[in-house]
């Protein structure tokens, strides 16, 4: 996957499933899938990425969030349906 950025990430975190969890300095998270397919997470100032046994966590000075893999038979809710993950 080319994120064309000419920059190292200063963070890269195991995310299970495929997924790894990428960071540049002053830059958003993205998460990557084994299909090359991404999610951004926007995050105003600093972040900080942690591995956990089954997920990972995002900290800044502001929030934490924990990120983890939904069960092949779970589902995810959207407005107007659902969809199979």
């Amino acid at each position: 996957m080319d994120t064309k950025t000419p920059n190292r990430p200063s963070q890269l975190c195991w995310c299970g499933g495929g997924a790894v969890l990428v960071h540049w300095p002053g830059q958003d998270v993205l998460m990557v899938g084994p299909e090359k397919d991404w999610i951004k997470y926007a995050y105003d100032g600093d972040v900080v990425i942690t591995a956990e046994p089954d997920g990972v966590r995002i900290i800044t000075e502001d929030i934490q969030e924990f990120i983890q893999r939904v069960p092949g038979e779970g589902y995810t809710w959207a407005w107007g349906g659902c969809m199979e993950v």
